[in-house]
C-alpha cells in the first residue's frame, strides 16, 4: 500500500483496525440523513459519513477505553459522537477547500449541522454528565480549530511552538470520545492520563496526515510544520515518535486497546517515513501559458544544465521551503521567461517518478493555467523557445510526466 497517497480506507484500517462496526453504524445514519434531507449535494458528504477519520477515530477511542476499563460500550452514544463530529470534519474541509465552488462549501457546512442537529437530538436521551462532556468536547474542538485557523492558515512560516499550540484542536478531538468513556465509567480519576493521552495521540495524527498531504497543502495558506522544512521533513518525524511515546507513556499496563491504537501509529509513522526515504519528493509549480491563438508555450532546456538537456518543458521551477505554489509560479514564470503572471487557475497536480544519478525522484507538480503580459525573454536556463499546440508538442522530446499534461490539454 502506498502509505502517501493510499485510499482513506486503507489509511483507517492501518491506524484504527477493524472499523467495520462504526462503519456499520454510520452507515445506517448516511441513509436515514439522505432520506430525509434529500439533495445531490449533500449525498456525497453523507455517504462519506462511516469512512471519514475525524468521526470514527473518537468512536474507536470510546470503545477501546470502556473495553480496558471493562465497562460495558452503548451503541447509542457511539453514534452521537459519530453524528456530532461530522461537522469538525466538513469545517475543516471548507477551510481546505478555498478551490471549490460556494455550492460545494455550502454543502459541507450544512451536512455538517444537520448532522449535529440529528446526533444533539439523541443527546437527549443519554445521561446528562456523558451528554455534556460531550458537547464541552465538541465545542472545544470548534473553538481551537477557530484560534487555529487564525494562527496557521496566514500563509506565514511558522516555528515548532506555533505549530503546536494552532494544532491543539486535535487534543479536543482525541477527548471526545475518552471523555465521555470516563463518564460512563465514573473514572474522572484518570482524566490526568486522558489529556496526556489526546495531546500525544491527537498531534501524531495530525502530523501524520500534514505530512502525507504536504504537497496538496502548498496550494493553500495553510502552514504545517512539514511545509517549514525540507524533504525529508526529519524534524516533523522527530515530532511524531515524540508524540507517539507521549501517549505511550499515558497508558496503564493493562490497557490493551488502547496501547494496540498507539502501536498502530508507530507502525504507521515507520512505514511512511521508509517509503519517503525510497523516493525523493520534489514539489513543482507548472504553468500552462497559452496565447490569443490557444498556442501553448514549450522551453528547451539549455546544455548548460545538469539534467534533460535539450528536453522541451512547460515553464515550471521548485517550490521553496514554506513557499506556496501559487507564489513559486509568479516567481518562475518571471525569472524564466520575464512574462508577468496576471491571472492563475488550478488545473491539477502531477506526480512522476524520475531517475537522476541512481536515485529516484517523485515529481510533484501543481499545475496551474496562467495568464500573462509581456514578451518573453529568456533566463540562461533555456535556449530556445515555442508557441505550439498541445497534440504538437507531445511529438517534441519533452521532460517526463509533461505528456501526461499535454494529453488533458488536448481534450
Amino acid at each position: 500500500m502506498n502509505l502517501v497517497s493510499g485510499r482513506s480506507s486503507q489509511i483507517l484500517k492501518s491506524l484504527l483496525g477493524d472499523t467495520s462496526k462504526y462503519t456499520a453504524i454510520m452507515d445506517i445514519w448516511s441513509w436515514k440523513l439522505q432520506k430525509k434531507y434529500p439533495s445531490i449535494y449533500l449525498k456525497p458528504i453523507f455517504l462519506s459519513l462511516g469512512h471519514r477519520l475525524i468521526a470514527l477515530a473518537p468512536m474507536v477511542l470510546f470503545d477501546s477505553l470502556l473495553s480496558d476499563l471493562k465497562v460495558k460500550s452503548d451503541e447509542k452514544i457511539l453514534t452521537v459522537i459519530g453524528l456530532s463530529c461530522l461537522p469538525i470534519a466538513t469545517h475543516d474541509d471548507v477551510v481546505d477547500e478555498t478551490l471549490n465552488s460556494k455550492t460545494y462549501l455550502s454543502s459541507l457546512i450544512f451536512s455538517g449541522n444537520i448532522s449535529a442537529m440529528e446526533g444533539a437530538k439523541l443527546l437527549l436521551r443519554i445521561d446528562k454528565k456523558v451528554a455534556s462532556s460531550i458537547i464541552d468536547s465538541i465545542a472545544q474542538n470548534h473553538y481551537l480549530q477557530q484560534l487555529g485557523t487564525e494562527k496557521l492558515w496566514q500563509g506565514k512560516m511558522v516555528t515548532k511552538t506555533q505549530y503546536l499550540d494552532g494544532r491543539k484542536d486535535v487534543h479536543a478531538l482525541a477527548k471526545i470520545g475518552l471523555v465521555g468513556a470516563l463518564k460512563v465509567a465514573g473514572r474522572d480519576d484518570l482524566i490526568g492520563r486522558i489529556e496526556q493521552f489526546a495531546r500525544g495521540y491527537g498531534i501524531a495524527l495530525q502530523l501524520i496526515d500534514d505530512i502525507r498531504e504536504v504537497n496538496e497543502d502548498r496550494l493553500t495558506d495553510y502552514r504545517s510544520l512539514p511545509l517549514m522544512e525540507p524533504y525529508p521533513y526529519k524534524k516533523s518525524f522527530i515530532q511524531l515518535n515524540k508524540h507517539i511515546q507521549i501517549a505511550k507513556d499515558s497508558l496503564k499496563a493493562d490497557w490493551k486497546k488502547m496501547r494496540r491504537l498507539v502501536d498502530n501509529v508507530a507502525r504507521f509513522a515507520k512505514r511512511l517515513r521508509k517509503e519517503l526515504l525510497s523516493s525523493q519528493t520534489v514539489a513543482v509549480a507548472t504553468a500552462i501559458i497559452i496565447d490569443k491563438q490557444g498556442m501553448l508555450l514549450l522551453l528547451k532546456r539549455s546544455n548548460k544544465n545538469k539534467s534533460n538537456k535539450g528536453l522541451w518543458q512547460l515553464v515550471e521551477g521548485k517550490v521553496k521551503v514554506g513557499e506556496k505554489a501559487q507564489d513559486a509560479l509568479i516567481r518562475e514564470v518571471n525569472e524564466e521567461t520575464g512574462l508577468i503572471v496576471c491571472e492563475i487557475r488550478f488545473f491539477g497536480i502531477n506526480s512522476t517518478i524520475i531517475k537522476m544519478n541512481s536515485k529516484n525522484y517523485n515529481l510533484v507538480r501543481s499545475v496551474f493555467k496562467t495568464e500573462y503580459k509581456g514578451e518573453v525573454k529568456l533566463s540562461s536556463e533555456h535556449s530556445d523557445f515555442k508557441w505550439i499546440s498541445p497534440k504538437e508538442a507531445l511529438s517534441l522530446p519533452i521532460i517526463s510526466g509533461t505528456d501526461e499534461i499535454l494529453k488533458l490539454l488536448k481534450k
